[in-house]
């Protein structure tokens, strides 16, 4: 069993993060012989529920996105002064919107971000997904700029691995679009 937004081929050393906004959770799923839940850390998300449509709508977006740049703690503080503390030691910024989001969805917004926090344990968020300062550092040994999919859901099911790869293929084609030159991800 996996996650059903797991679409993603099966290569060997392949992370994939995901979000399960309802259950509170980001698990980190990693490829080898088949897919297999590595590590689970409680997290929290936007303090309004359901998907992102606006910017400063509180919520979390829905979909599936990638890590495009991380900061240290250090970086945050240095760039946005005090009020960054909130970040913990460090950030994530998550590529939302996606072409998807854009172009299909007409979603807008933007520094959704997976992140620390300034207490112990994660903090209810203005549509970011908050992690502990531990687990972030923990977290970093796990992922790749530019190469980790984040799948972020309102709950995940889970499905055998017989998946629909039709309906992965559509979900895949529509995310490489943004990644080609001249259609750039947000």
């Amino acid at each position: 069993m996996r996650p059903d937004g797991l679409i993603f081929s099966d290569y060997p050393g392949s992370t994939v993060l995901v979000i399960d906004k309802s259950a509170c959770r980001l698990m980190v799923y990693k490829f080898q012989e088949s897919w297999k839940m590595h590590r689970v850390f409680p997290c929290t998300t936007g303090k309004v529920n359901g998907d992102k449509f606006r910017e400063g709508d509180l919520k979390t977006p829905i979909g599936i996105y990638w890590l495009n740049q991380a900061w240290a703690g250090w970086e945050l503080a240095q760039y946005y002064g005090n009020g960054a503390n909130v970040y913990g030691t460090g950030a994530f910024e998550v590529s939302y919107p996606n072409y998807f989001d854009q172009v299909i969805e007409r979603k807008n917004g933007d520094g959704i971000w997976i992140h620390g926090t300034v207490k112990g344990e994660p903090i209810p968020t203005r549509g970011c997904i908050s992690i502990s300062n531990y687990n972030f550092l923990e977290l970093t040994r796990s992922v790749e700029l530019g190469a980790t999919p984040v799948i972020i859901e309102e709950k995940v099911n889970k499905v055998l691995k017989t998946l629909s790869m039709g309906h992965a293929n559509f979900k895949i084609e529509l995310l490489s679009r943004g990644r080609e030159p001249g259609n750039q991800m947000m």
